[in-house]
Parts: C-alpha cells; sequence; structure tokens
C-alpha cells in the first residue's frame, strides 16, 4: 500500500503550526482525565516537529541518492560524478541540518 505524504514545501512555524499547500496542521498531544498534557517533554517534541518539517527534504535526497548508486557507472565521467557526489553531498548535509533544528 502506498500511502500519501505532504509535499514540500511543508514549513514549520511558530506553536508547532505546519503549513502546507493544502492548509495548515498542528503537533498536538493528548491530555490525561485531569486535563495534564500526556507529553512532558517539550523540546522533545520540538525535536519531532523538526523531523516532520525535514521529511520531504531527507525523502527526495534517498531518492537521489538510491538513484545514483543504481546508476552504473561507465568510468569516463569520473569528475561528473564527483560533482554530482558533492551536490548530494550538500543537499544531504542540509536535510540533516533542517531535521536538527538548524
Amino acid at each position: 500500500m502506498k500511502t500519501k505524504y505532504t509535499p514540500k514545501p511543508l514549513v514549520l512555524g511558530a506553536g508547532r503550526c505546519f503549513t502546507t499547500e493544502s492548509g495548515e496542521f498542528y503537533i498536538s498531544y493528548g491530555k490525561d482525565k485531569y486535563g495534564n498534557p500526556k507529553f512532558k517533554d517539550f523540546c522533545e517534541l520540538d525535536a519531532i516537529a523538526h523531523l516532520i518539517e525535514a521529511a520531504p527534504d531527507m525523502l527526495q535526497i534517498l531518492k537521489e541518492i538510491g538513484q545514483f548508486w543504481s546508476e552504473p557507472y561507465t568510468g569516463g565521467a569520473g569528475l561528473q560524478r564527483d560533482v554530482t557526489i558533492e551536490l548530494i553531498r550538500r543537499r544531504l548535509d542540509a536535510a540533516i541540518a533542517k531535521a536538527e533544528g538548524n
């Protein structure tokens, strides 16, 4: 079963609010029977929000890495291959930084 996901752009705003092309959604947490939040570590909740924001970027770079390594290397385009590796590495670093909230 193929699942749908929110495509880019997925922008994290104040109050853990995400804005997408189709609208907005929030990360929320449940409450116990006394009205107290079940989720106690809001730093962890913020970290999860950054991972969600970075998910489309990470998915795209993983697809590109998979495609890059599945293509046969012919040996004649070494410089182009090195440049492509460098571009993939920079995009990978950017996705990781976004996931870490930087």
